[in-house]
């Protein structure tokens, strides 16, 4: 009985110092997540943990500049994930670009509540017309843990190196190659994290909801997502010979035999040879050469048929959540009054309308009045119909027709303006830019570049995240106690309206002239 006491107490101590021990080493693998090339070490906080420049793909540098993207080289012991990786080359432009001429730069970022179990995937592509922008200024620990979702964002090569297409071997979606193996990622490690593999919502704003589409319709991506988001970024392009203002997505897919002009033109003017041998001549071009010489091109995936495989309902039919914001293309026109140093007069916004509109300028001036004092968001709201209001509504009816369809617009006139950064005052624009283009971002990230959100507009913040990361739990963004979300039933006419206090459907065709453009047709 003596030995049998003593043997109890060695037994209980030992599962005592087990338990012990157990709690410590949580507490340290909490920090620490083995993925397949190594081990990682992040941040810990009560309520996520954040791991920050995980490679996903080797770095395209040297030889791989404009090659597919390659595994990454294992390593040894644990690696620093506590802080972002590089961003990809692009040039300082704005408050949203970061300077970069570092090529290695495929990196991935893991948000995750430190609850996580078989949680949902949002995987973020960033916009910034595919030619500036990265992951990390998107903090998504708000999404994250009110979501009880695992997000992720990523840097994905931008502008000519990663959109370049060319006769001499260069395909132009090399960008797209490169989300395409963050998805991967996530597949083959992001259980690791407490995310669920079988269940990823792959989501972008813009540029990067403008590659969602693309990745819609790409063989390549099928079964690496299961729903898919789409913020400002109509996947259908414009009708071809219609005309088509700047900022009408330029940032949509377009077919090889345009992207290959672009390549023919730019290799021109970094002397290189009109076909064979401009491979080779523009891998050794110094980068920085390139990415200066290049600054005013835009860029875009290349998808041949994206219109037809939209209509024609050949793309991956995954429950889809997507929208617009109400006054996108007042942020254009905000940059047109910093560009002439003052408000759009009446002439200029004349000579604006007839710059895009051509012979049409006056029925689109009839219908978009200015009195010489509003111009600014006259042409604002003009642009915003014809080049994202149309082409949105066509998106919803061809989505809805094939898959479960969820539209919306953002509309909140009182969203945050840009923050002052490095002591200096951004510039303010002398009209209401109401929901403008990017406004909806910081209501689902916390992103430096914005002034905190308004009072009333938190509420709508949690609510969008509420829906957002409802439709990534279960494909439906509506949930017990929020305002009921129906689905676009397949006409242009009623979409979900996001606004402080006023979560309802509204009447997308009447609020954006639609019948008006369709006239045009």
């Amino acid at each position: 009985m003596k030995n049998a006491t003593i043997l109890g107490l060695i037994i209980a101590g030992a599962a005592a110092l087990t338990v012990a021990c157990g709690t410590e080493a949580e507490s340290v693998d909490a920090a620490v997540v083995q993925v397949d090339s190594g081990a990682v070490r992040g941040s810990v906080a009560t309520e996520h943990r954040v791991f920050q420049g995980i490679p996903y793909a080797a770095a395209p540098t040297g030889d791989f500049r404009w090659a597919s993207p390659r595994p990454v080289p294992r390593w040894a012991g644990i690696r620093d994930a506590a802080v972002p990786g590089p961003a990809c080359p692009q040039i300082l432009q704005n408050p949203l670009s970061v300077a970069s001429e570092n090529e290695d730069c495929l990196y991935l970022n893991v948000t995750a509540p430190t609850a996580a179990r078989r949680s949902p995937v949002l995987v973020y592509i960033h916009g910034g017309d595919n030619i500036f922008g990265t992951g990390s200024i998107y903090d998504a620990t708000r999404l994250a843990t009110k979501g009880d979702a695992v997000v992720v964002t990523m840097n994905y090569r931008l502008g000519v190196l990663g959109y370049l297409a060319h006769s001499d071997g260069l395909s132009g979606d090399y960008g797209m190659q490169d989300q395409r193996a963050a998805l991967r990622w996530v597949r083959d490690n992001i259980a690791a994290f407490g995310g669920d593999p079988g269940n990823v919502t792959l989501f972008g704003q813009s540029g990067g909801g403008y590659a969602t589409c693309a990745h819609l319709v790409s063989d390549e991506s099928v079964g690496l997502f299961h729903r898919a988001i789409m913020q400002s970024s109509p996947c259908l392009n414009l009708r071809p010979g219609s005309p088509e203002p700047a900022g009408s997505g330029p940032e949509q897919p377009r077919d090889r035999q345009a992207a290959q002009r672009q390549g023919f033109a730019i290799a021109d003017r970094m002397r290189c040879p009109a076909t064979a041998g401009a491979l080779n001549c523009l891998r050794h071009k110094d980068v920085a050469e390139l990415i200066e010489v290049t600054a005013e091109e835009r860029f875009a995936s290349v998808v041949d048929g994206a219109d037809h495989a939209f209509v024609d309902g050949k793309f991956a039919r995954v429950p889809v959540l997507l929208g617009i914001n109400k006054d996108e293309e007042r942020f254009r026109a905000f940059a047109i009054e910093l560009q002439n140093g003052h408000p759009l007069t009446l002439q200029e916004y004349r000579e604006q309308l007839t710059q895009l509109f051509g012979d049409r300028a006056d029925r689109v001036a009839a219908q978009y009045p200015c009195d010489g004092v509003n111009c600014s968001a006259a042409l604002g709201d003009s642009m915003t119909d014809y080049a994202w209001a149309r082409p949105a509504g066509d998106t919803f009816a061809a989505l809805a027709h094939h898959t479960p369809t969820y539209a919306y617009e953002f509309a909140d006139r009182d969203a945050p303006w840009f923050a002052s950064a490095t002591g200096q005052q951004f510039p303010s624009p002398s009209f209401d830019v109401g929901a403008y283009h990017i406004a909806e971002l910081p209501y689902l990230f916390d992103v430096a570049y914005s002034q905190p959100l308004p009072e009333l507009s938190r509420d709508l913040s949690d609510q969008m995240i509420a829906y957002w990361s409802r439709f990534a739990h279960t494909g439906d963004p509506n949930a017990v106690g929020a305002p009921p979300w129906p689905k676009f039933d397949g006409t242009a006419k009623y979409v979900q309206s996001l606004a402080p206090n006023t979560i309802s459907r509204v009447d997308f065709d009447a609020e954006h002239r639609t019948w008006f453009w369709r006239s045009f047709d």
